[in-house]
Order: C-alpha cells, then sequence, then structure tokens
C-alpha cells in the first residue's frame, strides 16, 4: 500500500542563517558536505558541537544508520549477491573510478562524517547523549540541522519536541521542520544517471494453500483501490505504491518529498533482518575504530553466503542447529 524511503528532515531556521543562499539542503553529497562545514558550529572542545550538520557517521546514536548505508552502498554501485543469489559478493565485486570496491567506499564515505580529520566531520559518540542518544531528540532539540528519516520519522520528531518541552529543555519550532531529496552523486539537475535512494515496504501476498484464495485476492484488490490508498495517506501520510496517484501526494508540502522518491526507491533481498542490522551496524563501530571497510566487509559478506539459500534450503548459521530444515519460501 506503500513505499516509504529515506530523505532528509533539516531545520529550515538554521538553513536560512548559515546557508542563506540556498536556504535548503544540496542535491548532492559534495554540496552536503559543504553545507554540514557551514551549518556545523563547534563548542568549547574538539569533541563537542553547539550544532552539528548533519547526523551521520555512527551506529548507536543514529536511528537509520544501516538503512542510510545501505542507500550509499545501492548508489555506489554495489553488488550484494551473483546472479543465482546463492553467494554474497557485496566487498568482492566491481569496483569505482578510483578502483576501490563500491561497498567500501560507501561505508568509508558513511563514516567520514565522523572522522575528526575530514572537514564536514560533525558527529560522535557524544552527540544526542542529553537527548536520550538519539539523532531524532537532537534535531528537536535543535543540536543538529539534517538528519535522515522515512515519512514515518516526523511523528516522531514531533513526539521529541513535546517529550523534551515537558522537561524544561528548548527546541526547535515545528514550522521550520521541512524535508528534502535523499542526496545523489550527481547532481539530478545535469546528469543521466539513475537517483537512488533506499526503500521500506511490505508486499502483501496470499498463500498457495489456502482454501479462500479468491476471496483474499479480492480482498487485496479492494484495499490497494485508488479510494481506498488515497484514505490511507490521509491517514498515515505513507506514500502511495500506486502510479496514479502520485500526481496529488506529491503536492503535499512535507510528505511530497517522499511521494517524489517512491519512482527510484530501491532495495535487496535481506535473508535475517535483524541480523544484517548486527552486522553492518557493527561494521561502522569497526571502521570508525580504525579497522579496514574491505576487511570488515569481507568477514560480512562470508557470514551472509552462509546464510543464503542452498539447493532451495536456508543455511543455518550453526549447521548443528535446526537440522530439519524447511524448504524456503
Amino acid at each position: 500500500m506503500y513505499v516509504d524511503n529515506l530523505a532528509l528532515y533539516y531545520n529550515k531556521d538554521q538553513y536560512e542563517d548559515r546557508v542563506p543562499t540556498r536556504g535548503k539542503p544540496a542535491t548532492t553529497w559534495d554540496g552536503i558536505k559543504n553545507d554540514v562545514y557551514a551549518l556545523t558550529k563547534t563548542g568549547p572542545a574538539p569533541s563537542y558541537f553547539d550544532v552539528a550538520g548533519i547526523a551521520m557517521g555512527k551506529s548507536k546514536n543514529i536511528v537509520n544508520a544501516v538503512d542510510i548505508l545501505y542507500a550509499l552502498m545501492i548508489q555506489f554501485g554495489t553488488a550484494f549477491y551473483d546472479s543465482t543469489m546463492s553467494n554474497c559478493i557485496l566487498a568482492s565485486s566491481g569496483s569505482t573510478a578510483t578502483g576501490e570496491v563500491p561497498s567500501a567506499s560507501a561505508l568509508d564515505f558513511y563514516t567520514s562524517f565522523s572522522n575528526s580529520s575530514q572537514k564536514h566531520y560533525s558527529w560522535n559518540e557524544y552527540m544526542a547523549a542529553d537527548y536520550g542518544s538519539s539523532d531524532i531528540a537532537a534535531f528537536a532539540a535543535g543540536k543538529v540541522s539534517m538528519i535522515f528519516g522515512y515519512s514515518t520519522t516526523y511523528p516522531q520528531i514531533l513526539a521529541q519536541i513535546n517529550s523534551l518541552k515537558e522537561k524544561g529543555v528548548s527546541v526547535i519550532d515545528v514550522s521550520a521542520i521541512k524535508t528534502a531529496p535523499f542526496p545523489q552523486l550527481n547532481d539530478p539537475a545535469v546528469s543521466t544517471n539513475k537517483r537512488d535512494t533506499y526503500a521500506s515496504y511490505f508486499a502483501f501476498g496470499v498463500s498457495r494453500t489456502t482454501k479462500f484464495s479468491d476471496a483474499a485476492w479480492d480482498f487485496l484488490t479492494f484495499i490497494t483501490s485508488p479510494e481506498n490508498e488515497r484514505y490511507y495517506f490521509e491517514k498515515t501520510n505513507k506514500p502511495t505504491s500506486r502510479r496514479d496517484l502520485i500526481a496529488e501526494e506529491k503536492l503535499d508540502p512535507l510528505y511530497g518529498t517522499f511521494v517524489n522518491q517512491v519512482g527510484y526507491a530501491e532495495s535487496f533481498p535481506i535473508v535475517d533482518i535483524e541480523k544484517y542490522n548486527e552486522m553492518f551496524s557493527s561494521a561502522i563501530d569497526a571502521v570508525n575504530n580504525g579497522k579496514s571497510s574491505r576487511n570488515t566487509l569481507t568477514t560480512i559478506q562470508d557470514t551472509i553466503t552462509l546464510m543464503l539459500p542452498k539447493n532451495g534450503y536456508i543455511t543455518p548459521l550453526n549447521p548443528e542447529a535446526n537440522k530439519a530444515k524447511t524448504p524456503a519460501q
């Protein structure tokens, strides 16, 4: 019924103050790095920011850290699996213009925002510590100018604003909350390359063993009709999965950004969402601690390969576990 996707939430007031020539985020990553430098206000110590330009580079205090990394990997051209999806190849396939593996380049780029040697350094483990260790709460408090989120992130920001207000913490004006498209490697205004962001959605299906398949398909047809999807958007603000509703939904001043990205939002097969999130979150931590991104991702690649279907079956990580295997669905 919807295809949610990652976009930028930004503080309009801070942009007008620090980047008045544009008043909104750049459309490219090179532009974003310049914006971050302009927006970031350092504090009394090198590890402290009065205001951070963007929440990127870490894992523990950024709600959508792994999803941002996935989006970057897609943008950099990562091939996650071989053609039969029997082997993970994310750390050993493809190369960028500089000869680097795309997934490693994406991971290095993501973590560069928490690297104090970089001009666009703006985030560390201390950010958001006073606000429940959440980039969403730090944004609500005006301590970071940009965060990444889904359409569902907006009510979370509002909830944090109300919660912080009750604690006597200064918060941003709701009118300052704006959205912008996920940044691209190349300028969308002139580039012919496809744009990319990361998609989040659930697909409906009907069991092949049900005795009521006709009724089930009729129901799915009913709830995904234009009328019901229009009502669904009014109640949830999740961007439509129907092309014939994009034109009207994209006019929404806040959620229209997500609707506009529906056509180019991408995803990739994930065998175990919790395990993947754990591994890639740890990969971010490892690179932050000086480990090689290529070596870190090679370990993940080997682990995922063990998880992939072999001859129609899911191979457990522990060969002794679940010996009575079930066919992969």
